[in-house]
């Protein structure tokens, strides 16, 4: 949950009682500052970014790019993330309604909307970019479009997945879009490449260079190789940001952008690497934040191979690997421990599912109970390329082989150096068991349990659980968030309960920033949101992270 909490700039939590008076007298002290003492009168405020975006076209970005970060503060979508979180609220669409079967979508638009050029964002404009990305006869479809293309295709283009039927802009507030078929949309819809830009700017051919949105910061310079400075939009419809400007700074090592969070060239860094943990933790006037998890490793079990065939014996495996172990000694600081397949910070998360426990007596008596008191031997396959989700794969194969021998499962370890042989052997279905990891393309539920468990020409977890991979569909188009929530919560313990796979762990990227700082929220896939973040100089409040 998030608290509020007083820290003292050496880093010291403060006790509540005496947090209380500070605050009153650093409110009355505040309300005293006059002439001189006064708060400057601009807040300026810079990120570390570790590369230089090729285009401020957001539409034209490639599919796994860190750009994304500078175009959350340029562009508005139609729908948005709560911060930090993955589930969706209104944006530019104030409201929207959905056809029963989850085809066709219609958003309202908020009114008296403009771009930072001044003229108004309305559906017709809407309308306009959405052309402009599908359909590739568009005088405007200058671009790869990487982004749209992957999650919804392109007109007429069989190698896209095609998935938009119509668009249409029946009046000034009203955007539709019919499907083809049922698609997690309002995740699509949220991601910053989806960002609506002026059509001013798109047809003057300048929107690469000048963007034009209609967030809450508007382009001021690139100097490239140095810096993209941002200005506070002063029109914007919503909150206004709380900094005056807001500059990206391009310093490509992690190191650099330490030493540069230390000198105060910048306030925050989104791309310090995990090596520099012990640095900034020793640091008193950084604070370091956890991002919301978005990939998942786990042991793959293939229920069509004797005796995974028998759940007894898939709960048995379950239980004798170590899992804080694993972690403590081949992941990376910050993994978590996963206890279902999908990370804890996505909704659909089902905090009700208690994971199987490290308990090696269990194992050994669940084996006896289903007729391997002696035990058995089986295989481990896993290939040697490194992933954030599996950082040390040979040492985490032979960890687990040492915590089946323990309760008398014999694992022959099955090394692979090419990685795509591996992956076509695993949908083949030629693996008992397993390692490997999924990381999410878009943060919705979908995006774990159809790829991995629902795509029928993989062979990899014995046969397709056809109920399992229906409720999954079903919760793309259930009128209510309550409704999708139960699904793939009645998904997540289907898998649970099945064993499919048995999920180790949940890999974490850091942020670190000034301690001095409030209003900044770790987002998943680095997508933050810089308009409500301020900085200060003396005694601050600002969301510490606590869990």
């Amino acid at each position: 949950m998030n608290k509020s909490v007083l820290i003292h700039p050496d880093g010291h939590r403060i006790a509540p009682a005496v947090t209380t008076f500070l605050l009153a007298c650093f409110l009355l002290s505040q309300a005293g500052l006059t002439g001189s003492q006064a708060a400057p009168a601009t807040i300026n405020y810079s990120v570390a970014i570790s590369s230089e975006p090729a285009t401020l076209d957001a539409a034209d970005t490639p599919m796994y790019s860190q750009d994304l970060l500078v175009y959350n503060q340029i562009y508005d979508t139609l729908v948005r993330f709560d911060p930090g979180k993955t589930n969706v609220l209104p944006s530019l669409a104030s409201s929207w309604t959905t056809s029963s079967d989850g085809l066709t979508w219609t958003f309202t638009l908020r009114t008296g909307v403009t771009f930072h050029d001044g003229k108004a964002l309305d559906a017709t404009a809407v309308l306009f970019n959405f052309e402009r990305w599908w359909d590739s006869t568009n005088p405007y479809h200058d671009g790869s479009f990487e982004v749209f293309a992957t999650f919804l295709g392109f007109k007429d283009d069989a190698a896209t997945p095609n998935l938009i039927a119509s668009l249409s802009a029946p009046n000034a507030t009203q955007f539709v879009i019919t499907l083809k078929s049922p698609a997690p949309l309002l995740t699509f819809l949220a991601y910053p490449a989806l960002g609506i830009a002026s059509p001013a700017a798109i047809q003057a051919g300048t929107i690469d260079s000048l963007p034009v949105g209609s967030g809450p910061f508007k382009f001021n310079s690139w100097v490239h190789g140095d810096h993209i400075k941002l200005d506070r939009y002063s029109g914007y419809w919503g909150k206004k940001a709380v900094a005056d400007s807001l500059t990206f700074k391009i310093i490509a090592a992690s190191s650099d952008q330490l030493s540069a969070l230390q000198a105060g060239t910048v306030q925050s860094a989104s791309n310090i690497g995990l090596d520099s943990l012990a640095a900034v933790l020793a640091d008193p006037g950084l604070q370091a934040f956890w991002r919301p998890a978005s990939s998942v490793s786990y042991i793959g079990i293939n229920r069509s191979k004797t005796p995974l065939d028998n759940p007894l014996v898939r709960q048995a495996i379950a239980h004798a690997i170590n899992k804080k172990s694993l972690i403590a000694n081949y992941f990376a600081p910050g993994t978590q421990v996963a206890a279902q397949l999908l990370p804890d910070d996505f909704w659909g998360f089902d905090s009700t599912i208690n994971d199987y426990d490290y308990n090696p007596a269990l194992a050994i008596s669940l084996l006896s109970q289903a007729g391997y008191s002696s035990g058995f031997s089986i295989s481990l396959a896993y290939r040697t390329t490194v992933r954030d989700y599996l950082p040390n794969p040979a040492q985490t194969a032979a960890a687990i082989k040492a915590d089946l021998a323990a309760v008398g499962i014999t694992a022959n370890l099955d090394e692979y150096t090419n990685s795509s042989l591996f992956l076509n052997k695993v949908n083949a279905g030629d693996f008992e068991l397993f390692l490997l990891g999924w990381g999410a393309d878009y943060l919705h539920p979908y995006d774990f349990f159809e790829p991995i468990l629902c795509v029928y020409e993989t062979l990899a977890y014995g046969p397709t659980d056809t109920e399992l991979c229906a409720k999954v569909t079903e919760g793309l188009f259930l009128p209510t968030d309550a409704q999708r929530v139960d699904a793939y919560k009645w998904v997540a313990q289907r898998v649970h309960d099945t064993l499919p796979l048995i999920p180790l762990s949940y890999p974490r990227s850091l942020l670190v920033t000034w301690r001095p700082l409030s209003g900044l929220i770790p987002a998943p896939l680095s997508l933050e949101n810089y308009q409500p973040v301020y900085t200060a100089t003396s005694w601050n409040f600002f969301p510490a992270i606590v869990k």
